[in-house]
């Protein structure tokens, strides 16, 4: 699962996780029917039925802070695993809710 709301940085990342064979889903509240032509991938409407491996992200989001690390890692597999590109999230926090955390 990726959020999404820059254009470059998520088309570059997205074009490299799928060069590994990884498939890409995205989610932004705000913009997410124009999301799913230009980064050709698949936009979902909320996170609840994400069951992501890894989520990275991309963008400082008011409507992200509602979303707590416990809602996040109940939509997420085993051992999830968090990027956080603007360092958005409070690590030790993250990584005490049992993700495996990493900043940009």
């Amino acid at each position: 699962m990726f959020l999404i709301r820059e254009k470059r940085l998520p088309k570059k990342i997205i074009e490299e996780l799928e060069e590994y064979g990884i498939e890409v889903i995205g989610y932004d509240p705000v913009l997410r029917d124009t999301h799913e032509e230009e980064f050709e991938i698949e936009v979902i409407e909320d996170i609840e039925h994400a069951n992501a491996d890894c989520v990275i992200l991309a963008v400082i989001h008011n409507l992200f802070k509602e979303i707590t690390l416990d809602m996040l890692k109940e939509t997420m597999n085993t051992n999830p695993i968090l990027i956080d590109v603007r360092g958005f999230l409070n690590p030790d926090e993250a990584k005490e809710k049992g993700f495996v955390y990493r900043s940009l």
